[in-house]
């Protein structure tokens, strides 16, 4: 008998290389669909979201603080001045 510290009491004659193991199934065992199943509690999965940090809302790279200043000044008139449509009219040739 050996003992392993994580595992507890192993029986010496199960103790066998993996080579031996793989040349003793039988073709049926080796094709047959795996049985491992693992369940994960309700608790669990609450304790896993609980611990991870909360989702971050992904970042646009859009500064909303400058949008809704822009909406303002649409609002208010701002840009229907002629220098103003110069300028947003160059601004967009540039960009095309």
């Amino acid at each position: 008998m050996v003992l392993f510290n994580t595992i507890g009491p192993v029986s010496e004659n199960k103790l066998t290389r993996p080579g031996v193991v793989r040349t003793s199934r039988t073709a049926s065992q080796e094709t047959s669909a795996p049985k491992d199943a693992v369940i994960i509690s309700d608790d669990a999965r609450e304790a896993a979201r609980s611990a991870s940090p909360p989702a971050k809302e992904p970042d646009t790279g859009l500064r909303l603080d400058l949008i809704e200043r822009a909406r303002e000044n649409i609002r208010n008139g701002v840009y229907k001045k002629t220098d103003i449509i110069g300028e947003v009219a160059a601004t967009i040739t540039q960009n095309i």
